[in-house]
């Protein structure tokens, strides 16, 4: 069999599991962490639970799966962001407006940033994600502090976290 004949396969499965990531998105906004379980998600898709290993071996898996796919996007916003030449005011603005336009898998993104009762690899690899994309908040207010456009005091790594708290409030 050539690649040709395993592509559509691998898309479709591909496909499916961005439809487990969504239910367990959904199950995990409604009835948050604690309270969902991987029953709650292949109700949700209309599977056996037993299918859903097939894709996910545990809710936490399915969490991080939730949250990397979340916190990759964002950190690839950010990187057009920063290689933009428009004003800096122009591009803040328009980082934040990406970033509260989110669905639900955002906010799953944030609870999970933000619960210190996750298991300790599953907060451990989210925290990359989140410092990573940190910094590139950071590294674009310096930018505006370079260019002028922002006074020359200010504690990029204090605003950073302060539009953070702002988009995820």
């Amino acid at each position: 069999m050539g690649k040709s004949a395993a592509t559509p396969a691998l898309r479709k499965r591909d496909q499916r599991m961005q439809e487990v990531l969504k239910a367990a998105s959904d199950v995990f906004a409604e009835k948050g962490f604690f309270g969902a379980t991987t029953r709650d998600i292949a109700r949700r898709l209309e599977i056996l639970p037993g299918s859903l290993y097939y894709y996910i071996s545990s809710k936490e898996d399915a969490l991080l799966k939730v949250c990397e796919q979340t916190g990759r996007r964002y950190v690839r916003m950010m990187q057009v962001l920063l290689r933009d030449p428009a004003p800096v005011t122009e591009l803040v603005a328009r980082g934040i407006l990406a970033h509260i336009q989110g669905n639900r898998i955002d906010l799953v993104y944030s609870f999970a940033l933000g619960t210190r009762e996750l298991p300790p690899a599953l907060r451990n690899n989210l925290s990359k994600l989140s410092r990573r994309y940190q910094q590139q908040w950071e590294h674009l207010l310096e930018r505006g502090v370079r260019s002028g456009e922002f006074h020359a005091g200010l504690d990029c790594r204090l605003a950073a976290v302060g539009i953070l708290a702002l988009c995820n409030g």
